[in-house]
């Protein structure tokens, strides 16, 4: 597989929430991923939620969303995307690995969960690959996959 390229995950701001909101994903991944506008909308009522551009220079190659379950305390991979033009290059894998490294930042956090369309193959295989597991639950008919961040 090789090694992903740097990218660095920046929060969304005034300035960059137009780009951010235009990345698309190609038109057969539309059903598995939410716009980026309606996660960044979506983030506004989760006071835990935070919205980052995935940035392998300028502009933003992708989109991640991460947040704590206000009930719970799960940490949650809400929202990752790359850009329909970037795909392929190593940006999701890039993204992905530092997605987790902003959870393991935090001293609480000890296991990381996300949801998944079960037909989309491509995301589960990357997130396998980084070390995501199957739990067997489903929420609103997607898999919850989880990773142990001590392993």
């Amino acid at each position: 597989m090789g090694t992903p390229p740097p990218v660095a995950l920046r929060p969304v701001t005034r300035e960059t929430f137009r780009a951010v909101a235009a990345l698309r994903v190609r038109p057969d991944q539309e059903g598995f991923v939410a716009a980026n506008a309606y996660s960044i909308a979506q983030a506004s009522f989760h006071p835990t939620y935070r919205c980052l551009g995935v940035h392998a220079g300028e502009p933003a190659v992708g989109f991640v969303l991460l947040g704590t379950d206000e009930e719970t305390g799960e940490r949650w991979l809400v929202r990752i995307m790359v850009d329909r033009e970037h795909q392929g290059k190593g940006y999701g894998r890039a993204a992905l690995a530092a997605a987790l490294e902003e959870f393991r930042r935090d001293p609480e956090a000890r296991e990381v969960f996300l949801s998944v369309v079960p037909e989309n193959r491509r995301a589960i295989a990357l997130y396998e690959a980084a070390g995501f597991r199957d739990t067997g639950r489903v929420e609103d008919g997607e898999r919850v996959m989880r990773i142990d961040l001590r392993a």
